[in-house]
């Protein structure tokens, strides 16, 4: 029986992870091998002896889609506004690329592990905006009883302080960003590094810009095997 509730799950989960690839919303589902993967685990789960006789005789046929994949409206509306709001976000952002993406592993485990479609994208939408891992705000969201409105509250209000206390060191640099598009979160990145090194302003900037945290990180690694090389 244990069996069986499970492969039903797995059912009811695996076309929803479909309809998440095809939404598009996260970069990292878009990409046409991943919606690839997702057809043939739906067409797994539905026809296992299918798929057993193909690997025995190694068949590869492609997978396309013949039907419309359908969401319901209420879900489908609150997807969008989410979608939209992350697509404004971004133009608040020095780097305006996405620092986080689920990959169909994490969607998969997610689901079947009891996150809702809502919490995928919220939690991608936080994670993006306050450049907090968003796995961390899904296991905040569990282990807590908080709305997603109120993390996302929680989180910005931790951003501000951390802000506010960073500015103090680095007064001059309120001016700096005051000429550019700048979000709370990538401003604290940003003095967190410069308080820590001596890398030029506008170098971190145009790190930041380009490549984000990790334009950061390599600067903090061209460093250390300057020094080291000494």
């Amino acid at each position: 029986m244990k069996q069986r509730a499970k492969f039903i799950k797995r059912i009811l989960v695996v076309p929803i992870i479909v309809i998440l690839i095809f939404s598009l919303a996260i970069p990292a589902l878009a990409d046409s091998n991943l919606i690839t993967n997702g057809l043939n685990k739906v067409d797994m789960v539905l026809h296992p002896e299918e798929h057993a006789r193909q690997d025995e005789q190694k068949e590869e046929k492609p997978q396309t889609l013949t039907q419309e994949v359908s969401v319901p409206p209420q879900i489908d509306t609150q997807i969008s506004s989410i979608k939209e709001k992350a697509k404004e976000n971004r133009k608040n952002r020095l780097h305006q690329s996405d620092e986080y993406n689920y990959t169909q592993k994490d969607v998969e485990s997610l689901l079947l592990n009891g996150s809702t479609l809502e919490d995928i994208y919220r939690s991608d939408e936080i994670g993006n905006q306050l450049l907090v891992n968003p796995l961390e705000l899904i296991k905040a969201k569990r282990e807590g009883r908080q709305s997603w409105d109120d993390i996302e509250k929680d989180m910005i209000m931790q951003k501000q302080k951390q802000l506010k206390a960073l500015l103090k060191k680095h007064p001059a640099m309120e001016s700096t960003f005051s000429k550019q598009t700048v979000s709370d979160a990538e401003k604290v990145e940003i003095l967190q590094h410069l308080d820590t090194s001596d890398d030029a302003t506008d170098e971190v900037l145009a790190a930041f810009k380009s490549e984000g945290r990790s334009g950061l990180e390599k600067l903090q690694h061209k460093k250390s095997n300057t020094k080291g090389g000494k």
